[in-house]
């Protein structure tokens, strides 16, 4: 079991109005701005698409920065439901899960091997200015996107520290002037259901807010060999997330945002494939023929390994895909899975003094 939590404030000051010649002189020049939601939808959808890469709201083609920009019309089309899935849409964008809640992201190649909770990963994943620390936390269901912005190459110090790889942020759509909302549902293979939502209104002339939530459920697509064991793979979890937004003057805002999400006994992980294996004389593994038995297991004392054997004396060629079997089966002898509470607090508070704009982000997490 792990528990993890965390509290950061970040303060920032920005001269408004400054303009740079040059990317490394604007950065030495000017402090970065925290981002900003997004002013509509449609320009987030249209040529003129609008990011926050350098911690201010820009047009993408006045960006020095190699990235790609989904937005929320493409986050739809591709079934986009978790922060993993967008690999599938990101150039030189990878990961690696460990487990469900262990995920690495890998930018061109950068990543890490160690998958230690205390391991702080080199490329940064944020949500709503909220900087996910721990790779614990970089793995949630994402609904109700107005965009994701997957930035490439090292950031410097505007994305986190560490943030050697690139960075990947995800952007909520904001509480709107008018009342709206909607409602979709999923159902695919392996009994997949999928129910999203959200809902958006003013509270008066100075406030707003919105409340979006998913739900994920299905039976797995790994198979479980052993009668009485479900499949793995599977998804079970729900998520909630509560916007609100007051702007009492033309000089101040403040946001806040709420984030919980619960997976209870959900079976899903990284695959793993049964691959019998024996040291060579250099120690290293080599795949096991199946007429070798491994000498270095013999006497080992943990089971008695024959022909073609796991050092247990284990071995089914039905699930061993460098004999010709199947990586969609399993035949674990206990049951595993994860069970996961992440609850997340983002408290957004921005001031304007002239020709002076001051930021401060206070952020709190727990797992």
């Amino acid at each position: 079991m792990n528990r993890s939590s965390q509290i950061q404030t970040t303060v920032r000051l920005a001269r408004r109005g400054l303009s740079c010649s040059a990317m490394a002189l604007c950065l030495a020049a000017t402090p970065a701005l925290a981002q900003e939601a997004p002013s509509a939808k449609e320009e987030v959808d249209s040529a003129d698409i609008l990011v926050t890469a350098q911690k201010r709201e820009q047009r993408l083609r006045d960006v020095g920065i190699s990235a790609t920009v989904l937005g929320e019309e493409a986050i739809t089309d591709l079934g986009i439901t978790n922060a993993t899935d967008i690999t599938r849409a990101v150039p030189n964008l990878k990961f690696n899960a460990y487990s469900s809640t262990q995920v690495v992201f890998n930018v061109r190649g950068v990543s890490q091997n160690d998958y230690g909770d205390q391991q702080e990963p080199p490329v940064a994943v944020y949500q709503d200015d909220s900087y996910a620390s721990s790779i614990n936390t970089a793995s949630f269901p994402v609904f109700d996107l107005a965009r994701v912005e997957a930035l490439r190459g090292p950031q410097g110090t505007l994305f986190g520290r560490n943030a050697t790889g690139g960075a990947v942020q995800f952007i909520s759509n904001q509480p709107s002037d008018e009342f709206e909302g909607y409602v979709a549902a999923t159902y695919g293979r392996y009994n997949q259901t999928i129910l999203e939502g959200a809902v958006s209104s003013p509270l008066g002339d100075s406030a707003g807010l919105r409340v979006a939530g998913i739900y994920e459920r299905d039976d797995g697509y790994i198979k479980h060999l052993v009668p009485g064991f479900k499949d793995l793979g599977a998804n079970n979890h729900w998520a909630i997330r509560g916007i609100l937004a007051l702007e009492p003057s033309a000089n101040f805002k403040a946001r806040l945002t709420l984030r919980y999400a619960k997976a209870s006994k959900e079976r899903q992980a990284g695959l793993y494939s049964s691959e019998p294996a024996c040291p060579n004389a250099e120690f290293q593994g080599e795949f096991e023929p199946v007429t070798l038995t491994c000498p270095y297991w013999v006497g080992f004392g943990v089971g008695a390994p024959g022909p073609g054997t796991t050092a247990t004396g284990y071995r089914n060629d039905t699930i061993t895909p460098t004999r010709g079997g199947t990586p969609w089966a399993t035949e674990e002898t206990s049951p595993s899975y994860v069970d996961r509470k992440l609850f997340g607090s983002t408290l957004r508070l921005q001031a304007n003094f002239g020709d002076v704009e001051v930021i401060s982000i206070t952020d709190y997490q727990t797992l």
